[in-house]
C-alpha cells in the first residue's frame, strides 16, 4: 500500500494505537485492541509518501488443542491455516486511526481497484474504508472480513 499526505510518525502512532489501545472499539469486528501482534513488514519512504505493508508478529496462541488464531492474524483462504499476514479488521482500524490521526491521509490499495469493475484505489476519510473484498476462489470462496476469528 501507498500513504500519502502523513509522516512516518503519524503511521507508527496508528499502529499504536490499534495495538495498545480500545479507541476504535464498535467499528466492525472484535472489541479491544491487538495486544501489540500488528506490526509493519514493510514501511519505507517512496516519493512523496510511504510504502508500507501490515503484518503480525504471531498468527497463532498458544500449543497443541489450546492453539488459537493470534489478534488480528487471517485464515488462508483456501485451506484454513492461519497465516503472518493482517486481517482485515486490522486494515480498516489502522485505517480508522491514521485517518484521525492525519485527516488529509490517503493510502493507495490496488486490491480496492477490481471491486464491482470500478476503480475504487484510494481511500480516504471520506470513504473506501471497511470494502469487503472476495479473496477466496471459485471452488472455495472466501470473503475478506470472514478470514480470521475476529
Amino acid at each position: 500500500m501507498i500513504a500519502r499526505n502523513c509522516t512516518e510518525n503519524d503511521l507508527r502512532e496508528a499502529l499504536r494505537q490499534i495495538n495498545e489501545t480500545d479507541n476504535y472499539n464498535g467499528r466492525h469486528g472484535p472489541s479491544g485492541n491487538f495486544k501489540g501482534n500488528i506490526d509493519f513488514k514493510r514501511l519505507d519512504r517512496h516519493g512523496k509518501g510511504f510504502v508500507f505493508t501490515l503484518t503480525v508478529k504471531h498468527s497463532t496462541e498458544g500449543k497443541g488443542k489450546e492453539k488459537t488464531s493470534a489478534p488480528g492474524s487471517r485464515i488462508n483462504a483456501i485451506d484454513g491455516r492461519h497465516i503472518c499476514a493482517a486481517c482485515w479488521h486490522a486494515h480498516g482500524r489502522f485505517f480508522d486511526a491514521l485517518f484521525d490521526i492525519a485527516p488529509d491521509a490517503r493510502v493507495f490499495s490496488s486490491f480496492y481497484k477490481r471491486i464491482d469493475g470500478t476503480y475504487h484505489g484510494w481511500i480516504s476519510k471520506e470513504g473506501g474504508n471497511w470494502i469487503d473484498g472476495q479473496i477466496g476462489s471459485m471452488m472455495n470462496p472466501a470473503m475478506m472480513s470472514e478470514s480470521c476469528e475476529c
